[in-house]
């Protein structure tokens, strides 16, 4: 999914959510802040979607946005690696 936002243009991780988490439906200026501080990324910070470990650490984070602390980042690592 992010590699084809990326593909679609959107870039930076402030860009990605909005994409994924559209004003209309959230809190999406949050969820931005919340992800950005959660994954170390800068929200206005170009994400890496060749680099596999930055898109764990993404993935993980925006899942502990949408249901909370149920999945670890080790699963996020093998549904990177899986893609």
């Amino acid at each position: 999914m992010l590699r084809s936002y990326h593909r679609q243009g959107y870039r930076t991780l402030s860009q990605m959510i909005n994409r994924f988490a559209p004003t209309h439906e959230n809190d999406t200026s949050n969820y931005v802040r919340n992800v950005s501080k959660w994954s170390g990324i800068g929200e206005n910070q170009t994400v890496d979607v060749t680099n596999a470990e930055q898109l764990a650490t993404l993935l993980h984070s925006m899942s502990r946005m949408e249901v909370g602390p149920f999945y670890t980042l080790k699963m996020a690592r093998k549904g990177v690696t899986m893609a």
